[in-house]
């Protein structure tokens, strides 16, 4: 099952072998339940944990991050992160975007950034910025970097959760400027 078979994924496991240490996943998401199995292959550490709630997903981050706390994991630690001024022009983040195979919705709104994904749970989440290109939520450890170019509006993403990048792109027609 932890044997690479396409792209990042074994027989229903993710996989990252890329990281310090060799690690697999599976998430379960469905309504009025989220579920999350995380391991390190080798060192035969790992957790499973099942809320029976629709905005599960921010416990099992807060208690994943607990656990890499006490244990010492390199993965799922707390990390401070400074906020910085919105960078202008925010209708060019925003839109439709597909991160594995998963759909993301981007929205400007009152000179805020907000993302939606049924991973993220059923409310949309103001993304933070760190820079002009990244991106941060306060109820998860997840980032969200925008591949920049000029004035243009973005067409590229990356999304930072569980660990590892996952490469996005956008879905449809970008705004008209």
């Amino acid at each position: 099952m932890t044997t690479p078979v396409l792209g990042g994924y074994g027989l229903g496991m993710e996989l990252d072998h890329d990281g310090p240490q060799a690690v697999f996943g599976h998430s379960g998401s469905n309504l009025g339940y989220k579920a999350m199995l995380f391991a390190y292959a080798e060192a035969g550490k790992g957790a499973v944990i099942m809320t029976n709630g629709d905005y599960g997903g921010m416990l099992i981050d807060e208690i994943l991050r607990a656990i890499a706390a006490e244990y010492g994991w390199p993965d799922y630690r707390q990390r401070e992160k400074a906020a910085v001024a919105y960078p202008a022009h925010l209708e060019r983040y925003a839109g439709d975007y597909s991160v594995g195979g998963l759909p993301l919705h981007v929205t400007a709104q009152d000179g805020k950034l907000f993302v939606e994904a049924a991973p993220l749970g059923p409310q949309k989440l103001e993304l933070i910025p760190e820079s002009e290109e990244r991106f941060f939520m306060r109820e998860k450890d997840s980032t969200l970097t925008f591949v920049l170019h000029g004035a243009a509006p973005v067409a590229e993403i990356s999304f930072f959760d569980f660990g590892r990048a996952r490469p996005g792109q956008r879905i449809g027609a970008p705004p008209t400027p």
